[in-house]
């Protein structure tokens, strides 16, 4: 896709996502592995400010236009926030002092996120540097909670540890699912029952996602949970 500047795989168009992801858990192990805290410091920082000013500057390229939304080099700044804040937190500043930062920063994040979003404009890219800090903010009020707290308690669900624990074949199968079943066609079908507009929203959301949780489940008892199982071998 970065390649041909085009969104080309349809209903796979997601899964750059899934690449992202997979380069990361490939690379920056090793990188963990062979650098001290201060470097891997000094790493993220510089992986942050370099991704977002060459996001900049490629922005303003009409034929970069899928790679930098898509590609790696153009995306592992946020990456890199939620690994500095996994070695603040682990090597320099306490959960408390953290969690001040966080709780005061995260409105003023999210405010700006807003006023990007309905702006509708790229921004020379910087709103998905933006977006990162907001998510990573967000995890560091989580994760800097006592376990006592209510937001923990909450966290802690069994329909939410569920959730997660599908949740990567839930957002495989989801676009697929989309594009067999669109709404257009949905609504061909429906419309001879006489149902409204909104019964026939709530089914057709409630349908597609029953769908994707059970194939989802399938999915992980079938072809994940024994991936998973082969983490002894490299513990």
């Amino acid at each position: 896709m970065a390649w041909t500047n085009t969104w080309c795989f349809g209903p796979l168009d997601h899964f750059w996502s899934l690449a992202v992801e997979e380069h990361f858990y490939l690379v920056w192990p090793a990188i963990v592995y062979c650098l001290s805290s201060k470097a891997l410091l000094r790493l993220a920082i510089v992986m942050i400010v370099g991704v977002g000013a060459a996001r900049m500057f490629f922005t303003l390229r009409p034929e970069c236009g899928v790679a930098v939304a898509a590609l790696t080099l153009f995306r592992c700044d946020a990456l890199a926030m939620g690994a500095m804040l996994a070695v603040l937190l682990k090597h320099g500043l306490s959960a408390d002092q953290v969690n001040r930062i966080a709780k005061w920063g995260l409105p003023l994040l999210v405010i700006a996120g807003l006023a990007v979003a309905f702006s509708g404009k790229r921004l020379l890219g910087i709103p998905h540097s933006l977006w990162g800090c907001i998510w990573v903010a967000a995890m560091a009020v989580v994760v800097t909670r006592p376990r006592s707290h209510r937001l923990s308690h909450c966290l802690r669900a069994s329909w939410l540890q569920g959730l997660g624990r599908y949740s990567y074949g839930m957002y495989v199968v989801q676009l697929p699912l989309v594009t067999m079943l669109p709404l257009s066609f949905a609504a061909e079908h429906w419309n001879r029952i006489g149902l409204s507009p909104v019964l026939f929203g709530i089914a057709y959301v409630s349908a597609l996602f029953a769908m994707t949780c059970v194939i989802a489940m399938a999915s992980f008892h079938l072809l994940e949970k024994p991936f998973l199982k082969m983490k002894r071998w490299f513990a």
